[in-house]
């Protein structure tokens, strides 16, 4: 799946190791790194919910974001273009989105 960051300067760090682990750790690094890949060699959302992390919808002022365990408290949050039709009652559909 395509990855599209919030703006330049998201995009320079999550796309940089060395940035990732001087702004969060080694081990956080490697951990944002190890999901980035998982998006990216996903062909849809669906592919990721047997990967590793706990990926999961958001509820309540983050309602359309879905997130992924890294380590101890930490997530990363994003929010997945959801092509038209893809949302319903019962939730987003996991495997329209790619």
């Amino acid at each position: 799946m395509r990855i599209i960051f919030k703006d330049d300067r998201q995009k320079q760090l999550f796309e940089s190791k060395s940035r990732l682990n001087a702004e969060y750790g080694d081990q956080l690094a490697k951990k944002i790194m190890q999901r980035l890949l998982e998006v990216d060699a996903a062909s849809c959302l669906e592919d990721l919910r047997q990967a590793p992390g706990k990926w999961h919808e958001l509820a309540g002022d983050r309602k359309g974001q879905l997130a992924c365990s890294l380590t101890g408290n930490w997530r990363l949050i994003f929010l997945p273009i959801v092509p038209s039709g893809a949302n319903s009652v019962k939730g987003l559909d996991w495997k329209a989105v790619a």
